[in-house]
């Protein structure tokens, strides 16, 4: 048996029979956000002039979905999906956090920054979310996080997609 990751799953495929890390059969009831993703969060929004997005990684304890690490979508040249970036960087980040990270550690969800770095419409944070359901990005499980600058301060909406609805989570800054 194979120990493989979502981010593995999507982009390498089915690697014979597995067992899937973080995949929990019950969503979660609210977004926390740790120190180090919110901060990398903030740097992120200080580069303003394009659409920026990545991975959100962390794992699922009890009702929350905790994020502990953001990952960008890869480099600009690049020219990543913003919502789910690009193999080699997303890979790469996996693999990294999977040695230097004690417990189990996954793809738990995307996250998506306007050019000006303002929050998201929600009309425009529907049509995303909606796009990112469509390519299996978003789903009942794994939210898409969108963030921006409010009042000088970072902001952050989280959807799912449960029976083709979106349904806002809470978002928690933790300590």
């Amino acid at each position: 048996m194979i120990t493989t990751t979502r981010v593995h799953r999507w982009w390498l495929g089915a690697l014979g029979p597995v067992t899937a890390v973080g995949e929990e059969s019950a969503s979660s009831s609210e977004v926390q956000l740790h120190p180090a993703a919110r901060r990398a969060l903030r740097r992120q929004l200080q580069a303003p002039g394009h659409l920026r997005g990545g991975l959100l990684f962390g794992q699922v304890q009890e009702d929350a979905l905790h994020v502990t690490q953001v990952a960008p979508a890869g480099y600009r040249w690049w020219q990543p999906d913003p919502l789910c970036g690009d193999e080699r960087y997303a890979l790469g980040w996996m693999d990294a956090l999977a040695a230097c990270t004690p417990g189990d550690i996954d793809w738990v969800g995307s996250w998506l920054a306007a050019p000006d770095s303002r929050p998201f419409s929600v009309a425009q944070g529907d049509r995303w979310v909606r796009r990112a359901a469509g390519m299996g990005v978003v789903d009942s499980l794994h939210p898409l996080v969108t963030v921006g600058w409010s009042e000088g301060r970072l902001d952050a909406v989280a959807c799912r997609v449960v029976d083709g609805a979106t349904h806002l989570l809470p978002v928690v800054f933790t300590p």
